[in-house]
């Protein structure tokens, strides 16, 4: 009888750290998100923040940049700016459309150009022109600006694609 008891409790307690540990994963919740795409001959290249997309959860804003990098040719970047304005955790998802010369040059990559940002509880992460940064997914080469550079492709599109927001509601 002893061990019959001994069984349920040890049962009992792992049934419990079972909820414990996977509740978080059932409570969270995925929106899919339909995202604009950005012409870049008409865009603001004044190096100020513009909106891409904003919602109650979130803000999404991009920059035209030029970039010094530590190495390499000088060229402009754009850079993405991301506000999470909740309390829980996101879970950004998207796949990356870049247009060069009026050519999709990513559309049929998903999971190569495929990304994902987890931004805290009122954070805010953004690109940078340093080849060291870790927000690389924060950034898109848009063209170079040295004369001696042979490539001459221009970004002349993006879009985050297939954009997803997974919310993670913090325990309290």
């Amino acid at each position: 009888m002893l061990k019959i008891e001994k069984n349920e409790t040890m049962n009992n307690l792992l049934l419990l750290l079972f909820v414990v540990i996977t509740a978080p994963f059932f409570a969270q919740q995925t929106t899919n998100i339909i995202t604009p795409s950005v012409n870049c001959k008409q865009a603001d290249k004044s190096g100020q923040w513009s909106d891409y997309f904003s919602n109650d959860q979130l803000t999404i804003q991009y920059k035209f940049v030029s970039c010094d990098p530590e190495i390499g040719f000088d060229q402009e970047q754009v850079m993405l700016k991301m506000t999470n304005h909740t309390n829980d955790e996101l879970k950004l998802d998207w796949h990356i459309l870049l247009e060069y010369n009026n050519e999709c040059k990513t559309c049929d990559y998903p999971e190569e150009y495929g990304y994902h940002v987890f931004l805290k509880p009122n954070q805010t992460r953004e690109g940078s022109c340093s080849i060291h940064s870790e927000a690389f997914e924060l950034k898109m080469f848009s063209k170079f600006l040295d004369d001696r550079a042979k490539q001459k492709d221009v970004l002349t599109s993006f879009a985050l694609s297939e954009f997803q927001i997974t919310v993670y509601p913090q325990q309290n």
